[in-house]
């Protein structure tokens, strides 16, 4: 809940720092803390590898979850810690995404990084998106032995 300014002010009066932290306003969860640090707080590396799910380089199949997390923008060239700024590589294409032609930026689509527009050495372009999420809902009415016969909706 937003504090007045008057309250805030009071809050932060013998504050020695304050830290920026935006956050999803229905669950809490950081999505960037901009500038003030380097590190990714293990929320918003939550939020970054279970968005990716593979690693975002064209092609490659390697768990989000066994990738480095890569500042599209580098921290040094001013890129926040942020979802729409970071991405899971896996540790063969971070490397190749700082030592050799390849290029990346994130298109903004969603204001959350989704997208990622890849340039190779020799110009050609390649859009890579996460893959949705798996979802747990049933395409259709499961049946069978043991299975109850689907009632009224609930309310």
């Amino acid at each position: 809940m937003p504090i007045d300014p008057d309250t805030a002010r009071q809050l932060t009066a013998l504050a020695p720092a304050l830290r920026r932290i935006l956050t999803d306003p229905e669950s809490g969860t950081v999505l960037s803390v901009g500038r003030t640090t380097y590190t990714v707080p293990a929320d918003l590396k939550a939020l970054v590898r279970t968005r990716d799910r593979t690693c975002r380089f064209p092609g490659c199949t390697h768990p989000a979850q066994q990738s480095d997390l890569d500042h599209t923008v580098a921290w040094a060239d001013g890129g926040t810690t942020s979802a729409a700024n970071l991405a899971a590589l896996c540790r063969r294409h971070h490397v190749l995404k700082h030592q050799t032609g390849w290029h990346v930026r994130q298109r903004e689509t969603t204001g959350m990084g989704d997208t990622l527009e890849w340039t190779s050495p020799t110009g050609r372009r390649h859009t890579t998106t996460p893959e949705p999420p798996e979802t747990t809902r049933h395409r259709a009415i499961p049946h069978g032995p043991g299975i109850p016969a689907p009632g009224p909706p609930l309310s």
